[in-house]
């Protein structure tokens, strides 16, 4: 191809244009936006109208002219392609966008050029597409203007040498190779699903995808090709077709092992879509596929990449399109138009909550101007309400005070103030917070309680937006004002406000404060002379949440720590009851090793019927040995005659250990008791050792003379079921005997210390059986067992000899020994 046009061909020539280009495109840039934002006689417009009049003055000067165009989605400067690096950079695609939006392919500047041609042309250039409402071009505009020195689609001569060609000006912008040209040919074509399916290998596309500068330029490249075919018309098809390739892209992106580079390509199509231009943009996250764009922290991440002002065109174009939505209303079916309306809404919301603050003030102009405020708090109030209170923030903060939340419901106020925290602006929602709080010292009772109820709804709606600490930290304070308040009606509104944070103290980790506000609350219900407030403490504990605090608090009842024990046995009463009781069980059938603690006992003694089903169930159905017990151990520390039934029923399990613990836990719950007599004489006819054992210790319990007749058979040494009883058994026999205290034992224990033989006993008397005579004899022996135990005080034993010892000073204390 000729050269023409100042064709250049010096390498030097080329870095000073490509630096001229660089501060000439920053200059038109600024002086863009500035028009947009700023009034042409301004003087920041003035300012930059005259900055990039000089700096393309200085490169005409060169050049003779210097033309920008857009060849295969790249700018080019007269003949030659910027380098990467400056293709990349923002003031280079907004005026490759620019270009885009009034469909031209070349803008050139001639010498002669005049301040007024560069005012006519900037003010006519960076109009919105969206704003033009006369027919014609960019061509027929500025003749209309008397611009002369600047031209529209000039035939554009690409210079090339005998090794180059056209492909090296494609968006890849490196010489890949015919073959990896080829690939990347097909991959796009894959990639907007227009590839048979024999072209493209899954190995081939893996090996693509693993080159997240190769994904970058092929999706680039799919995204060009549909704005080049789209032309100024966007609508669904074109969306649809955009979205089918992200959604293909994403597919193919899942597969991928490697998850760094799933996420790097993800990033990479978050910043693609982002410089889509804002009306295919609002159309590609309003289509209903795929999911992926329309999970809210990817178009969150969309949004926040959309640069400078195009967050005001975004806003533009989802006004527009919410306006032809408010429209077609009538004829659309209503989930279609709420699915739509929801995801506009949420676009909306980003915007402000992901884009520039300094944006703000123009992006709620344009919302209040368009109207679109007035139809949707019509159509869709809670839409419209949401819309409006992103304006009452943005006029709060231009305001610099509160002054715009006056004449607000209440409902507003808190939605104003929940917005403020979405969007990190804490102090001035702590300054609302403050203004409500500050009305609990008013002196009027209607004015504290409305404030109290100001500050639950408030409460309520911060903890679901995530923002809950806001005003549970002003428990300490909140619980100093019910001490102090006197109107019954205040109080109760206070106590409802104590209510809805005290779950949140808990879950927070606040555990003194918590504390401390249950058991304020608990022992209104308990002690509070005045009814009312009884009721409402006690539905403020009833509201404490069963998954969230009631089972963390069963949870506790197991623990050493017995603060937190006792409280959940105050507070769980309060909390449903069939899931405490069902988290209870599922404990003592774990594999955990619990322990057993009277917080625990308290609390499935007051859930009554539903834990007694449970337990009976466990000791009748086939469970592990430690099951059973825990059960047993659990029935003993309730107490009463329902668990006494229970424990009785258990003392037919065949495990002996089991048997061991139902004996022993009969003797605790119901000592004493007669009734009990007949089961302590069936565990003496037991096999085990141990069971017979704990026959004895619980006759030990029961004053009568059968008990005692019985003791003395034993400690005679003979077995309830025939033969010689074990020493152990007898040890117990002697320990029952002294507590019950009969002198008729006396006699059979001294002689067994004197070594007479017993008609039975074919064994010499254990030590531990010694030693129990001694202590028993201590006990409820006189003077006359003094010489009897004295020998003993030298015995080779050491048990035998404490016990002894022991003993002589028990009955030294009692006054008979000198």
């Amino acid at each position: 191809m000729p050269e023409e046009n100042g064709g250049l061909g010096e390498p030097g020539e080329k870095s000073e244009l490509a630096e001229q280009s660089a501060s000439v495109l920053a200059a038109l840039h600024a002086a863009m936006v500035n028009f947009h934002l700023y009034p042409p006689t301004s003087d920041i417009v003035n300012d930059s109208v005259s900055r990039a009049l000089d700096d393309l003055k200085l490169a005409i000067s060169s050049q003779e002219s210097i033309t920008f165009s857009e060849l295969e989605g790249k700018l080019l400067i007269n003949d030659f392609c910027l380098d990467e690096r400056e293709q990349s950079k923002a003031n280079t695609v907004s005026f490759l966008k620019d270009l885009a939006l009034w469909e031209v392919k070349s803008i050139t500047f001639e010498a002669g050029l005049s301040e007024d041609d560069m005012r006519a042309f900037l003010e006519v250039f960076s109009r919105k597409r969206a704003d033009r409402t006369l027919a014609g071009n960019l061509s027929s505009f500025l003749e209309e203007s008397g611009v002369s020195n600047i031209r529209v689609d000039e035939k554009i001569y690409v210079s090339l040498s005998k090794d180059q060609d056209i492909s090296s000006m494609t968006p890849s912008g490196q010489d890949v190779g015919a073959m990896g040209l080829l690939k990347d040919e097909v991959f796009v074509r894959y990639l907007v699903g227009s590839a048979p399916a024999m072209e493209v290998s899954q190995e081939e596309v893996s090996d693509l995808m693993s080159d997240p500068k190769r994904i970058n330029t092929a999706f680039q490249s799919a995204m060009f090709s549909f704005e080049a075919a789209g032309g100024s018309a966007v609508g669904p098809d074109k969306a649809r077709a955009i979205k089918d390739t992200v959604n293909r892209m994403y597919g193919l992106v899942d597969n991928l092992a490697d998850e760094e580079v799933k996420n790097v390509l993800h990033d990479e199509m978050v910043n693609i879509l982002a410089t889509l231009d804002p009306e295919t943009l609002v159309e590609v996250l309003s289509e209903e596929s795929p999911e992926v764009v329309r999970e809210t922290e990817t178009r969150r991440e969309i949004v926040s990449s959309v640069e400078g002002e195009n967050v005001l065109k975004l806003t533009d174009h989802v006004i527009e399109k919410y306006r032809v939505l408010l429209a077609d209303r009538g004829e659309m079916d209503i989930q279609d138009y709420y699915d739509i309306s929801s995801v506009l809404n949420e676009i909306i919301a980003d915007i402000y909550q992901e884009g520039d603050p300094s944006y703000h003030p123009e992006i709620t102009r344009r919302l209040r101007e368009s109207g679109l405020l007035v139809e949707l708090a019509q159509s869709h109030p809670q839409a419209g309400m949401e819309m409006e209170v992103y304006t009452i923030v943005t006029d709060i903060r231009a305001a610099g005070s509160l002054r715009p939340l006056e004449g607000l419901d209440i409902e507003e106020v808190i939605a104003v103030a929940g917005k403020l925290l979405d969007l990190g602006d804490k102090e001035i929602a702590q300054k609302i917070i403050a203004v409500t709080a500050g009305n609990l010292g008013s002196e009027r009772p209607d004015f504290r309680a409305r404030a109290c109820r100001f500050l639950k709804e408030m409460h309520v709606d911060f903890r679901e937006r995530g923002h809950g600490e806001e005003i549970v930290d002003r428990s300490g304070e909140l619980l100093d004002m019910l001490d102090a308040e006197e109107e019954v009606e205040v109080a109760q509104s206070l106590i409802e406000l104590l209510g809805s944070i005290a779950g949140d103290l808990f879950l927070r980790g606040k555990l003194d404060e918590f504390c401390r506000l249950v058991e304020t609350l608990a022992e209104m219900v308990e002690e509070e002379e005045d009814e009312r407030l009884s009721i409402a403490a006690r539905s403020a504990l009833s509201s404490l949440n069963p998954w969230d605090i009631g089972k963390p608090l069963t949870e506790s009842l197991f623990s050493v720590d017995e603060r937190m024990g006792d409280i959940a046995a105050r507070l769980l009463p309060y909390i449903e009851e069939s899931l405490t009781a069902q988290q209870i069980m599922e404990r003592l059938k774990s594999d955990e090793d619990i322990k057993i603690t009277p917080q625990l006992a308290e609390v499935a003694r007051g859930l009554g019927e539903p834990i007694m089903a449970y337990l009976s169930e466990m000791i009748e159905s086939n469970v592990r040995e430690e099951l059973y017990i825990r059960a047993i151990q659990l029935l003993e520390a309730m107490g009463g005659s329902e668990p006494l039934a229970q424990v009785k029923a258990a003392a037919n399990n065949p495990i002996p250990s089991v048997r061991v613990q139902a004996f022993r836990s009969m003797a605790k719950i119901s000592p004493g008791d007669p009734t009990l007599l007949t089961h302590f004489m069936q565990a003496l006819e037991d096999d085990e050792v141990d069971v017979r054992r704990e026959g004895a210790r619980g006759l030990g319990t029961i004053d009568d003379p059968r008990s005692v007749d019985t003791l003395l058979v034993i400690i005679q040494g003979k077995s309830m079921s025939g033969g010689e009883e074990h020493p152990r058994v007898e040890e117990a026999a002697c320990l029952a005997l002294g507590r019950l205290g009969p002198e008729k034992a006396v006699s059979v224990m001294s002689d067994l210390l004197r070594k007479r033989t017993f008609a039975l006993r074919r064994r010499s008397v254990h030590p531990r059986v010694k030693a129990s005579a001694c202590y028993t004899l201590g006990q409820i022996g006189g003077p006359e067992v003094v010489e009897i135990i004295r020998p003993y005080l030298d015995d080779s034993d050491p048990i035998v000899r404490n016990e002894a010892r022991k003993a002589i000073s028990t009955l030294r204390r009692r006054g008979y020994v000198d």
